[in-house]
């Protein structure tokens, strides 16, 4: 089962420390700048016993997709890489 503490701690390490790099970075970038999110395969998919991590990587391609639309017309884009499988002990 999912536990409210392992959720709050995904949900700060994937999306509240990206959100707080964004504002900060972003009133120094300049046009054809890029912001890059690293989402995950999970970013797309779900797998059994993630949950916190299915949901915090499925917000971040939101995130990346509202700042896309935030900054049209000011020359910055994002995207979202989503790297597959690593063999980590995630895995197990």
């Amino acid at each position: 089962t999912l536990s409210a503490a392992e959720f709050t701690t995904s949900l700060n390490i994937n999306l509240v420390a990206t959100l707080t790099l964004t504002q900060l970075l972003l009133p120094n970038m300049k046009q054809g700048s890029s912001i890059i999110y690293v989402g995950s395969t999970l970013s797309e998919m779900a797998v059994a016993n993630r949950a916190s991590y299915v949901i915090s990587k499925h917000a971040l391609v939101g995130m990346m997709r509202a700042t896309c639309q935030d900054l049209q017309g000011k020359g910055i884009s994002t995207c979202c890489i989503c790297p597959g499988f690593v063999n980590t002990s995630m895995l197990t």
